[in-house]
């Protein structure tokens, strides 16, 4: 009797567990993509009220709920199929916007952030890090909005 009790506890535990993992990841078509030097930490409280799924790139991963740790920004971007990502430098308080150009965030003329719309399958990804993808989109020609800070 004992047995019987203890299989359906756990059958009944293991798929509350699994639709609890599945439903919470990757709830949202945002990302916000950090790659800066400071503290992963800071990032997550600081955008913890963000709609969007928190992603940390070149950081050791840490234990958390709600952020992801990755290695290619951009790779990830096209992987999870969102719809904008904020790719952020620096630690500052950036609106989320929805847009469907690139946009570049200043402070005192320089880059601390860009939001990114999804391009379309024509179009190429760029590669590389942070300060490379706005060289890359600039040479082949795309211009982006820029919002100073």
């Amino acid at each position: 009797m004992y047995g019987y009790v203890i299989i359906i506890s756990s059958i009944v535990i293991f798929t509350f567990s699994n639709y609890m993992h599945l439903s919470h990841m990757h709830a949202f078509d945002h990302m916000i993509a950090f790659v800066g030097k400071e503290h992963v930490r800071t990032f997550e409280h600081q955008f913890d009220h963000a709609h969007a799924d928190l992603w940390a790139f070149g950081h050791r991963k840490r234990k958390s709920n709600r952020l992801h740790f990755g290695r290619d920004v951009f790779e990830t971007f096209r992987d999870y199929g969102y719809k904008h990502m904020l790719l952020l430098n620096e630690l500052h308080h950036i609106p989320l916007m929805y847009s469907e150009s690139v946009i570049e965030y200043k402070i005192e003329n320089r880059t601390v952030a860009s939001l990114w719309p999804r391009p379309t399958e024509q179009e190429e990804w760029p590669g590389g890090g942070f300060d490379s993808a706005l060289d890359w989109f600039k040479d082949i020609g795309g211009t982006s909005d820029i919002i100073h800070l």
